[in-house]
């Protein structure tokens, strides 16, 4: 599956929204025979569950907690929740592309090189945007 940097921008967007708490859960997460097996969350697709990878091997997200559910267990089989939350880095990185006009300028500079690039460097093409068009508002 292709990194889609849009859908990591609207995902990261969605997580932070969340105003009700500052951690959101991720999956279930089956024991059968003592082997752990994530499960899709509710809601989710592959895709959504791929970026959601992404995004931890990025640093993004962190887990938090990993709790039993109550009243779901039983001899062979236990189903346990796991508990994740922006880190700096991920709100670093959001804060970089929030911005409509930045995000819109930052991927046609990725394009004008072939489109995709390292998060990281998107961040910087992000910053470096922002800073320009900080320059022309203050006539600098």
């Amino acid at each position: 599956m292709k990194r889609d940097l849009d859908f990591i921008r609207c995902f990261l967007q969605e997580l932070e929204a969340d105003e009700w708490r500052s951690e959101f859960v991720h999956a279930e997460v089956v024991e059968v025979d003592r082997t752990e097996i994530d499960v899709l969350p509710r809601g989710w697709d592959h895709k959504k569950k791929y970026h959601f990878e992404l995004m931890k091997d990025a640093g993004f997200v962190k887990e938090f907690d990993h709790l039993s559910a109550p009243g779901r267990e039983d001899a062979s089989n236990a189903t346990a929740v796991r508990k994740f939350r922006l880190t700096n880095a991920g709100h670093d990185y959001l804060d970089a592309i929030r911005d409509d006009t930045v995000w819109r300028r930052t991927k046609d500079k990725l394009t004008e090189v072939g489109g995709g690039a390292a998060l990281d460097v998107v961040k910087a093409v992000a910053v470096h945007v922002a800073t320009q068009l900080l320059k022309l508002g203050t006539g600098q």
